[in-house]
């Protein structure tokens, strides 16, 4: 009743189902004024967008490496001076947070406690990520539960291969076929299903597609 033919902007942060909008929002919303409102929701997972109807999805695209360089700087709060020693490390930080800005402030406000000396951001490059806030391994944690039991097993078993390892698509879903990771459902075989996963843990952003 309080947005009956009124026009509305609401954002919805952080949609992990789409349950949340066809039990809670759709049909309340439907009673206001549709043709001036604007919903936003944001998801990590571009399969939520698809499935609520969204109008238009937006993707955020990971940072330039000189973006991504600059951020990290600021968020150490280091000179300008330290800046141009630091460079070449700073890179390296930048490139194992690929491009995601909250990994990046994360790791920028682990340098800013360190002083800006080659040996501790040094340090800090070789144990990137082990020191996330509470609130960065809630996400983390929550990206990971949310997920069916078979494809955690799935994305688990990627681990096993090297930090920055080209992990080839077909090769992949056979090695989850050939450890039992995969069953096949109705009208569905193994392969479908394991692309399936595949794309899934895509959309979810926890596998990164190389072009």
């Amino acid at each position: 009743d309080e947005i009956a033919k009124k026009k509305f902007l609401l954002v919805v942060d952080s949609v992990w189902t789409e349950n949340v909008w066809e039990a809670l929002l759709e049909g309340p919303l439907q009673q206001g004024n549709s043709e001036s409102s604007r919903v936003i929701v944001t998801t990590r997972n571009k399969h939520i967008a698809k499935r609520i109807g969204a109008g238009h999805i937006h993707y955020v695209k990971r940072m330039n490496n000189i973006d991504a360089l600059s951020l990290l700087f600021r968020r150490a709060s280091i000179s300008e001076n330290d800046e141009a020693d630091l460079k070449d490390i700073g890179q390296q930080i930048v490139k194992k947070c690929d491009g995601l800005p909250l990994a990046i402030r994360s790791i920028g406000r682990t340098l800013r406690g360190h002083e800006p000396t080659r040996h501790d951001w040094e340090t800090v490059c070789r144990t990137a990520f082990q020191d996330l806030s509470p609130e960065e391994q809630y996400m983390i944690n929550l990206s990971f539960q949310n997920l069916p039991s078979y494809m955690r097993q799935c994305f688990l078993y990627c681990s096993v291969f090297p930090e920055d390892f080209f992990i080839e698509k077909q090769y992949i879903i056979q090695q989850w076929i050939s450890e039992g990771f995969i069953e096949k459902k109705r009208k569905l075989s193994m392969e479908e299903v394991a692309e399936y996963c595949f794309h899934e843990l895509i959309g979810r952003g926890l596998l990164h597609l190389e072009f």
